[in-house]
């Protein structure tokens, strides 16, 4: 299935912008080149994620992997257009998964680990499954039950990793048979789809993203480059590999150079400590809050640098300028700060750019304003500020406005969802992004991040939808009416607060609403309020709408309960 029209790849193919490659010439090169070279490795807690043992894989053993795995998914039915939702632990198998799906003319669509049926059974409807492919267990989740049900109401396949019940599958015993006939050379096209990622907005319901061969190398030269990365290096991946941050990130430059992904899951600030510097790493990503937590960690205080690492990504939250320069004095190394979504938003301050701390922390570049930046993809993308209300065109520094994007990496539409696909767009092809920046800097170059236009709230770089978790809570017996905001928090960026009005002679506690969004609407875990504030009314404006600022200032001014959610 092709990500686009032939003329559109044409274009972005002749300005240098799309490679006309896929996943498996980039494999192939690399097993010729350095068959023996560490390709990917697991967590090192891996027994206690999903009970396997941790592996280590060469570029030989991996492609060998990636053949069985081919061969397994082809020898069950799997073929080309077909799509595969995936729920697994950031281990071996889910990366080898998009390679071997690929090769097949196949599509992945991973979706976070933290959905449970509501999510899982959308996205499997939405996309018209083929099957469900699930780790049997997470922690201590035990995906399997679910997994079945799901698979059964939507009279699909489920294919479980290392697993023999009788639910699903097993395709770890399925990659030990003979490999046969699907060891061919792959007639997948650079164009073809390979994966869908999910992004949830104010519509309420995840939104799947489609990216190809082509979008997935093409975004590899602003790590390579802001970074500084050379073939063989080593990277440590802290995302989930369902994410597009995982893709931007860490998946296309080891792909593009021929390194080593180290994984880690769920995160653990003490085994990230020590993934960098016993796997000598030299490039990862992290929140602002943990590099704070990193910085003041006991295992830190003594040293004087972090090993072979020289560059750190960050973003989903404020990145404090002290921060980039404690880790430029005392560890001497770079933090790049990144403002970039699932649609492909794709704002990186780089010190190359921005070796001011100040500059890289409080400002993005104004890419397309007539400016020359260092790192060469930002040559294709556009951006301008247009007025939320009108539509006209900022220019003046200090208005706020909402950044309108286009290039290489900006999505093309959602999956199988052409209302939203339209409105995702204005008149002359920009993406609307939902947010909302100034220009800004002595030359008008910068952009200075406001807020969001869109009613969204961003947990740990998850978007939760406020009227997703509006519809869900009101349904309680005990809810006449409700209004989701955001708490800020340092480590997470923003928590889940509820302000609820409940019904005569009816109340609810925040573990008791929590109980019943997960039994009874399934909702993911990171979804779930973690406050609550009980209204006699919902403050409301002049027109009768919600007023949110009014709410979010209570919470400002600590007028909630906190409490568990389960």
């Amino acid at each position: 299935m092709r990500i686009c029209d032939a003329v559109t790849a044409q274009r972005f193919r002749e300005a240098g912008w799309w490679p006309d490659t896929t996943l498996d010439d980039q494999l192939f090169r690399h097993m010729r080149e350095r068959p023996q070279q560490e390709a990917i490795v697991d967590p090192p807690n891996r027994a206690e994620i999903d009970g396997q043992p941790p592996a280590r894989l060469t570029w030989a053993d991996f492609g060998d992997a990636v053949s069985r795995l081919t061969a397994a998914l082809a020898r069950n039915g799997i073929g080309a257009d077909d799509v595969l939702v995936a729920q697994m632990a950031n281990t071996w198998e889910i990366i080898a998964l998009y390679f071997a799906a690929a090769r097949l003319g196949a599509i992945v669509s991973p979706v976070p680990t933290q959905y449970r049926e509501r999510d899982v059974g959308y996205v499997v409807e939405h996309v018209r499954a083929r099957a469900l492919i699930v780790t049997p267990r997470i922690g201590r989740h035990d995906f399997t039950a679910m997994a079945s049900a799901i698979a059964k109401a939507a009279s699909i396949r489920l294919f479980t990793i290392g697993d023999s019940s009788e639910s699903g599958i097993d395709l770890t015993a399925e990659m030990e048979k003979d490999v046969g006939e699907y060891t061919a050379v792959s007639p997948a096209h650079a164009d073809d789809i390979v994966c869908l990622c999910w992004t949830s907005g104010s519509e309420g319901r995840p939104k799947g993203v489609a990216r190809s061969h082509s979008q997935w190398l093409a975004i590899a030269p602003m790590i390579v480059e802001s970074a500084n990365l050379q073939p063989g290096c080593r990277i440590l991946n802290g995302r989930p590999v369902v994410t597009i941050g995982a893709m931007t990130a860490t998946l296309s430059p080891w792909l593009q150079l021929g390194g080593t992904l180290v994984n880690h899951h769920p995160f653990s600030l003490d085994v990230f400590i020590d993934q960098i510097f016993n796997e000598a790493i030299d490039f990862t990503g992290c929140a602002p809050a943990m590099l704070v937590k990193m910085a003041e960690h006991p295992a830190m205080q003594s040293r004087r640098d972090l090993g072979r690492l020289r560059t750190i990504s960050s973003g989903s939250a404020q990145l404090p300028a002290h921060l980039i320069r404690l880790y430029r004095d005392r560890f001497g190394v770079d933090l790049l700060n990144v403002f970039g979504s699932t649609e492909g938003t794709m704002l990186a301050s780089t010190p190359q750019d921005m070796p001011n701390p100040e500059d890289r922390a409080a400002y993005f570049p104004r890419y397309g304003a007539d400016r020359c930046w260092q790192l060469s993809l930002a040559q294709g993308i556009e951006s301008l500020l247009k007025d939320p209300e009108t539509g006209k065109l900022i220019e003046v520094p200090g208005k706020p406005g909402e950044l309108h994007h286009r290039g290489p990496f900006t999505f093309l539409g959602y999956f199988n969802a052409p209302e939203l696909s339209e409105a995702a767009f204005d008149t002359e092809g920009f993406a609307r992004t939902g947010d909302l920046f100034e220009i800004a800097g002595d030359r008008q170059q910068y952009y200075r991040f406001v807020g969001r236009l869109k009613d969204i709230i961003v947990r740990g770089g998850m978007n939760i939808s406020t009227a997703e978790v509006e519809a869900l809570v009101v349904s309680h017996p005990a809810v006449l009416e409700v209004a989701a905001v955001g708490v800020p928090d340092a480590a997470l960026g923003e928590k889940v607060a509820i302000a609820v009005v409940f019904r005569d002679g009816a109340t609810a506690s925040l573990a008791e609403i929590n109980t019943f969004l997960r039994e009874a609407c399934g909702i993911a875990l990171f979804k779930q309020p973690e406050h609550l504030i009980g209204l006699e009314a919902l403050p409301r404006t002049a027109v009768g709408k919600v007023d949110k600022i009014a709410l979010r200032k209570m919470v400002a001014d600590g007028v909630y309960a906190t409490g568990p959610r389960a």
